[in-house]
């Protein structure tokens, strides 16, 4: 699941790197499985993983840059929270 990343994408202050997790994936793939198996046991998903940076983002067409309407809210959530997401 983690080579799947796109690294290029930014990451949420305070989580570890998608490059770092890829390139460690070999290292620490079982501990982050054990770790997310007993969070879908228990059906308990961590509140740093749901925990994201909002971001403005320009809406595309829309000239104005100095009108607040011409913004959406953009979510960046940690890396880890990715791999539950597509598994469940």
């Amino acid at each position: 699941m983690m080579k799947q990343f796109d690294t290029k994408r930014g990451t949420s202050f305070g989580s570890i790197p998608g490059k770092i997790l890829k390139d460690s994936k070999d290292i620490i793939k079982t501990k982050v499985t054990q770790i997310l198996n007993i969070g879908k046991t228990k059906s308990v998903f961590s509140n740093e993983m749901k925990r994201g940076d909002i971001n403005p983002a320009f809406k595309p067409g829309k000239n104005n840059r100095m009108d607040t309407g011409n913004y959406r809210p953009l979510s960046v959530l940690p890396y880890l929270s990715k791999i539950p997401e597509r598994d469940f």
